[in-house]
């Protein structure tokens, strides 16, 4: 199976990016396309295809008293990848981030009114933790139906 890659990429004195991709060159291409910045790839670690997701989502929970927004944390790029690499350590001698993702995920596209949007921003950013996007979205669904069935709905 391809090995996928867990990237840093960012300003040399700005935030960084910690992401995953099949070819973190073209990622960095693409993203300081998109941003208007000048990106450098600061490092990347080989990692299993099957693992990748998780072993990115391991550094971002390492990283979460850090996050910005997304996947973009305050951190130098020298010790973004020193993180990469703690979470490659990690994962590999067992260690998992909270809210692991199941075996099986399937994907959806939320479409929603920028009001709720910001009304699930404002939530996420009111938690210990602070979740992704998609996490607080999964968070907030998965309470909502937990409080549906306790009601007996």
């Amino acid at each position: 199976m391809r090995e996928r890659y867990v990237y840093v990429i960012g300003e040399d004195d700005g935030p960084q990016k910690i992401g995953l991709s099949w070819y973190p060159p073209n990622r960095r291409a693409f993203l300081a396309r998109v941003t208007a910045k000048r990106l450098k790839l600061h490092h990347y670690a080989a990692v299993s295809a099957v693992d990748v997701y998780a072993v990115e989502r391991l550094a971002h929970w390492r990283l979460r008293d850090l996050r910005l927004e997304g996947e973009w944390f305050n951190i130098t790029p020298s010790a973004a990848a020193e993180e990469v690499e703690q979470a490659v350590l990690a994962f590999a001698a067992g260690d998992r981030a909270p809210y692991a993702e199941p075996k099986e995920v399937e994907r959806a596209t939320v479409i929603a009114p920028a009001s709720m949007m910001a009304r699930v921003e404002e939530w996420r950013r009111k938690q210990t933790k602070i979740p992704s996007k998609s996490e607080a979205i999964r968070m907030l669904v998965d309470q909502a139906l937990a409080n549906e069935a306790r009601r007996g709905k």
